[in-house]
């Protein structure tokens, strides 16, 4: 879903919506939250062109892709995406939110891939 437009007003900003599930970016155009919108998947939204974007947000995606994938792919990709000077903005669920304490206690019994700390904090910038 995308943002909510107090995040990235109208005026100053287009919002591309982008996820799996194809209703969800018609919803948020067709809501006023974002000016365009298509299903796909982040790693592989090789229809959009390079360096067309100020900033590429990845609101509570990078754990979903992190248990199916590897995630530099995504990386590269956000690199591929930006304008010189852009901006990777990646949210993700703190080990305070019940999402996060999971992910938390799934990384500490080693049952998954670890997507929060350092160690995702540290592949961020080999990326690009």
């Amino acid at each position: 879903m995308a943002p909510r437009r107090h995040l990235l007003p109208a005026e100053r900003w287009r919002l591309t919506a982008v996820d799996v599930d194809p209703e969800r970016p018609a919803y948020a155009v067709g809501e006023g939250r974002a000016d365009e919108g298509f299903a796909g998947r982040a790693g592989a939204l090789h229809e959009l062109p390079d360096g067309a974007y100020d900033v590429v947000l990845y609101r509570l995606v990078l754990h979903h892709v992190a248990y199916a994938e590897p995630l530099a792919p995504v990386f590269a990709e956000a690199a591929r995406l930006l304008r010189p000077g852009g901006a990777l903005v990646a949210i993700e669920p703190s080990a305070w939110h019940p999402v996060g304490a999971a992910l938390t206690l799934a990384n500490r019994l080693h049952l998954g891939v670890p997507v929060q700390g350092r160690r995702t904090t540290s592949r961020c910038p080999r990326a690009g």
